[in-house]
């Protein structure tokens, strides 16, 4: 069965939780990779927007919780 790290339910959402949340899954076999698309365009969107490792991101939190 393949099962995902929760991440722990804080008030704001950072680059550093979407990145550790990104590097938890091993999926050697590529088969979580459409569930991971989201999350790497999260982490995509937060680099252009050069967002820092401890920032808050109050406008892209909700794309981060889909």
């Amino acid at each position: 069965s393949i099962r995902f790290k929760e991440v722990e339910d804080s008030s704001c959402v950072t680059l550093e939780i979407a990145l550790s949340a990104l590097a938890s899954v091993f999926d050697p076999l590529w088969l979580c990779a459409p569930c991971l698309l989201n999350l790497k365009l999260f982490v995509q969107k937060c680099w252009k927007i050069k967002a820092s490792w401890g920032q808050s991101l109050p406008l892209l939190e909700a794309e981060f919780r889909k």
